[in-house]
């Protein structure tokens, strides 16, 4: 996959501009938490909208199934996947939406709830290895979220705050400047336990945005 259907891919998944898979924001080298230890949060479940006057976003979100296959076992219980269609009010389809799908698991830390999500290849060298491991160049996307039961609302990484928090060593991480034609400095939390404790004493606000994207829970309604 390309830089720009990465790109192209978060911006659907989580209704933002700038995400860690293209390289556009805030990136992290670990998740939050152990995946193992983690559980599905099946409010999640279902299929989401988002629209404005330009397109119609669509994500498709459940649990990882597939654990009766031999070469699954080593998964964790916990993998979650979402599936995202990006409409355009033009009605013109790209091809790369065939396969806008990424992995992801929950971390509940205090009160609050937060998704890492990663790319699907992980998954599949995963079961070529035989366990479960992370590849040295895997790159999580953080977001925090609060659902309802019609109402999910994402928070993205604040890049500001996040290279304050990375300047005053709150966390661990690196921010590269942009170079020409990039979006914005290259922000690498590298420490996924060290931001996990920062926010079990500071809270989602100290590292994620103020205002979230809201997705409202879509009604499929069959055709008699």
């Amino acid at each position: 996959m390309n830089s720009g259907a990465k790109r192209r891919l978060v911006l659907l998944l989580v209704a933002v501009a700038c995400t860690a898979l293209s390289s556009c924001g805030p990136a992290s080298k670990e998740p939050l938490s152990d995946a193992i230890k983690s559980e599905p949060d099946n409010d999640l479940n279902g299929t989401w909208m988002r629209e404005d006057d330009t397109a119609t976003n669509l994500m498709i979100i459940g649990r990882r199934g597939g654990f009766s296959e031999p070469k699954d076992k080593i998964f964790p219980r916990s993998l979650m996947v979402v599936t995202g269609l990006h409409l355009p009010k033009d009605g013109e389809l790209e091809e790369s939406s065939a396969d806008n799908s990424l992995m992801f698991f929950v971390s509940r830390i205090g009160q609050e709830t937060y998704a890492n999500l990663f790319e699907t290849k992980v998954v599949r060298g995963a079961r070529n290895k035989g366990e479960w491991i992370y590849p040295a160049d895997v790159s999580f996307t953080l977001v925090k979220y609060r659902a309802e039961k019609n109402a999910l609302d994402i928070y993205l990484l604040d890049e500001e705050k996040v290279k304050a928090a990375i300047k005053k060593s709150l966390i661990k991480g690196t921010v590269v400047p942009r170079k020409e034609r990039e979006w914005s400095d290259k922000v690498v939390i590298t420490d996924g336990k060290a931001a996990a404790d920062y926010l079990a004493k500071e809270g989602g606000k100290a590292l994620f945005q103020d205002k979230p994207d809201r997705w409202a829970r879509a009604k499929v309604v069959p055709v008699k």
